[in-house]
């Protein structure tokens, strides 16, 4: 498995795969020529808001000189096919939004488990990436979490049995001057 965490996946415009630090082209090299996709919602019962970001995702990869045989948006219209949808997979998208909430679906879909043996790429994004964390804190963001006694703020998160099989190296490029 190749695993990409970022705070952002995409250009500040939302057309193209980012390219800063070598992004795009690093999922060039790990991705096949041709790639089906799957997007994982942060919430599962928005589905015009996670269809929207979608088709942001599929355009950024379209523009950006991927060819996406296949795009499906996993959220609460399809989840009953999530280990089917992760096993047709090439490269997986873990939507940013609300941490908790992702959580919360990622753990009603068993997407851990489906991930374990699971040989693609995924690539986090905001929430999608704290969410692949072994423990994270999950910073209160909606209205009431933070005076709320009862909000958890620590989460186990879905990624947590994955091991890193080889040292990760990371190259830092300032691109910005």
């Amino acid at each position: 498995m190749h695993l990409f965490l970022t705070s952002s996946n995409l250009t500040l415009n939302g057309q193209y795969i980012n390219e800063e630090n070598g992004f795009r082209s690093l999922l060039f090299d790990v991705l096949p020529h041709h790639i089906r996709c799957l997007y994982i919602a942060s919430d599962p019962s928005n589905t015009i808001h996670n269809d929207e970001w979608g088709n942001y995702q599929k355009k950024a990869l379209m523009n950006s000189h991927f060819l996406v045989d296949t795009f499906t948006v996993l959220d609460d219209r399809n989840k009953e096919k999530t280990e089917e949808l992760v096993k047709e997979s090439d490269l997986i998208i873990l939507g940013g939004g609300h941490v908790p909430t992702q959580n919360k679906f990622f753990r009603e879909i068993h997407l851990k488990k489906y991930l374990k043996e699971y040989e693609g790429v995924i690539v986090g994004v905001s929430a999608g990436s704290m969410n692949c964390a072994k423990t994270v804190y999950a910073m209160p963001e909606l209205s009431g979490e933070y005076l709320d006694k009862k909000y958890q703020k620590y989460f186990r998160m879905i990624l947590d049995a994955v091991k890193n099989e080889y040292p990760l190296e990371i190259e830092w490029t300032n691109r910005r001057g």
